[in-house]
């Protein structure tokens, strides 16, 4: 009777557990829509801030409505203070069809964004909404840069890795060699952040991004090497370092093959077209809204 009853309590307080676990998540959800919110209205005003909680919930709204057509539990999305949004998948992606198709959902929600301050901006002829239209159009624009783990870095990606896996990996390089660029020339901090993150899901970046950590320390200890046991174990550190480099990249590179990367031609072409045809139209709204085309805007508006 006792063991009955000690299995009951435990039942019970795991179950206790399992309501706090379940009522923290959302807290945590809330909290950093709260924190979100607050950060963009202090940082600009309450209208933005709105603005740009619009645009980002629909935009991964986008890819949780994906991952769940596509059979993927899901975690939802979350507000992240300082950087946009995140939806999260339980599972992984099991082809990179998968992962090109939920990456293409969150840009192509996001044209739903820029569409609706843009017909009120035409009915309504307000500077806002058209700033509205052209600004979540940039930020849209923006998340299709091709550099991991960015949307449009994960579509060029798949899309380059299927067709070959040397042009994948300079495809990659390319965005990661042109984000640098930025970052260093702008002085972008989030830019920075993303560089960061997306070398540490891509393999062969990966390998080589823990080949340079570990450089500092491969030269201490190739200087103690050195004074205290000789040359050889000066070189055999050195060269122990050159094979591990090497092995992480081929190992990194390995990492690109098998049937996960394999597109079909149809896929090829329909994801292709997909990608350009929404830089396109995003694109087209910036220029239309706030580049050399605004004027032109500006009197269509006044009518």
């Amino acid at each position: 009777m006792s063991d009955k009853t000690s299995t009951m309590s435990l039942v019970a307080l795991a179950g206790k557990l399992l309501t706090v676990v379940l009522k923290f998540a959302k807290s945590t959800k809330i909290l950093l829509a709260f924190g979100t919110f607050t950060t963009y209205s202090f940082m600009f005003s309450w209208k933005f801030a709105l603005l740009f909680m619009f645009g980002i919930g629909v935009h991964e709204s986008g890819h949780v409505w994906a991952m769940r057509r596509e059979g993927l539990k899901t975690k939802g999305f979350y507000f992240i203070p300082f950087f946009g949004g995140v939806a999260l998948s339980k599972e992984a992606f099991k082809t990179s069809r998968q992962e090109t198709y939920i990456a293409l959902m969150g840009p192509a929600f996001g044209i739903v964004t820029v569409a609706v301050p843009l017909i009120l901006s035409l009915c309504f002829r307000s500077h806002f909404w058209t700033a509205a239209a052209s600004w979540l159009a940039f930020v849209n624009l923006f998340n299709l840069f091709p550099i991991n783990p960015l949307d449009g870095g994960r579509i060029i990606k798949c899309i380059a890795l299927s067709l070959h896996r040397k042009i994948g990996v300079f495809v990659l390089m390319l965005g990661f060699l042109s984000a640098f660029y930025l970052a260093y020339r702008y002085n972008m901090g989030l830019l920075w952040f993303i560089v960061f993150i997306g070398m540490l899901e891509v393999p062969v970046l990966n390998a080589t991004f823990n080949s340079v950590l570990a450089l500092p320390i491969v030269i201490i200890l190739s200087i103690v090497r050195y004074f205290k046991i000789g040359k050889v174990g000066f070189y055999s550190t050195w060269l122990g370092y050159i094979i591990r480099v090497r092995l992480g990249f081929i190992e990194g590179l390995n990492g690109f093959k098998g049937d996960y990367w394999r597109l079909t031609p149809k896929e090829l072409r329909k994801y292709s077209l997909c990608f350009i045809g929404m830089v396109a139209i995003f694109l087209a709204v910036i220029l239309l809204l706030s580049g050399p085309g605004a004027d032109i805007t500006k009197e269509i508006l006044k009518g």
